[in-house]
């Protein structure tokens, strides 16, 4: 199946960051009637999901790579069981 240019998030990201100034650029060429308001709600927007998408793709690598941590360790179910007693963590 073909690959869409969309399907990769950080084009996403760099999509949205040249997409909001040329919105403003466009208002002004093509009178499009939307106020200052609208131009920072529209700015806001995609900074918004500029900065969440990027700390989602951080938490998702730190993620992965403590998966992959963690699975080098356990071996056998011993090893697994041994893990969690370590790692436990009790209520008072």
């Amino acid at each position: 199946m073909e690959q869409l240019l969309t399907d990769n998030p950080a084009m996403r990201r760099t999509l949205a960051a040249l997409l909001t100034p040329a919105v403003a650029v466009l208002n002004r060429k093509f009178a499009l009637g939307l106020e200052v308001a609208d131009l920072v709600t529209i700015g806001t927007v995609m900074a918004t999901y500029i900065a969440t998408s990027n700390w989602k793709a951080a938490a998702l690598a730190k993620a992965d790579a403590a998966g992959t941590a963690a699975a080098q360790q356990v071996l056998t179910l011993d090893d697994a069981r041994k893990l969690l007693r370590e790692n436990a963590t009790t209520t008072p």
